[in-house]
């Protein structure tokens, strides 16, 4: 996988941590995986169904972050991360390519999320999301198809490269 950071936007329960935990579970056979995921209570591997070391607590996360190359990143509630940790988040997302790290933001509201670090991201996958999120992707990433994607059905989404042409998906609904 090339060293681009991907963004996954969407409502709750439309999809975004079935298809980051596809992504994960795919990638985890050649690259580690570090996922930030403060829902979690607890911080270990293979925490919560994610593939690979899941770390609830932040000063975990950056440290693990900072002291490994190649990773896998994600991270879950990324505006909160941002808002909480900002300092220390957005040069992860900055900087992190340089030390070989893909990073996966994942989002519900488009709005609410850091415009450096969304300006970071060269592949998007939307899902459902707020009419307002719907506007305000579409301007950014200029496809007007993104317009739409507040019509999208639960688990659909618009997936769309930095100057591609936008595609439609569908994540398999979890068991």
């Amino acid at each position: 996988m090339a060293t681009t950071h991907l963004y996954l936007v969407g409502m709750t329960r439309t999809g975004k941590t079935t298809l980051a935990r596809a992504l994960a579970s795919s990638i985890s056979r050649s690259r580690h995986v570090l996922i930030y995921d403060p829902t979690q209570s607890a911080n270990g591997h293979n925490v919560g169904g994610w593939p690979g070391l899941v770390c609830a607590d932040w000063e975990m996360f950056r440290e693990s972050f900072w002291a490994s190359r190649n990773c896998f990143v994600i991270i879950d509630e990324a505006p909160t991360a941002f808002r909480e940790h900002g300092k220390e988040a957005t040069p992860m997302i900055l900087r992190g390519r340089h030390q070989g790290h893909v990073c996966a933001m994942l989002s519900q509201r488009h709005v609410l999320m850091d415009k450096s670090a969304r300006g970071q991201a060269s592949q998007l996958f939307a899902f459902t999301v707020d009419p307002d999120d719907s506007d305000e992707l579409a301007r950014d990433w200029n496809c007007p198809a993104l317009r739409n994607c507040y019509q999208l059905p639960p688990h659909s989404y618009i997936s769309l490269s930095l100057h591609g042409k936008p595609r439609l998906g569908r994540t398999k609904k979890p068991r």
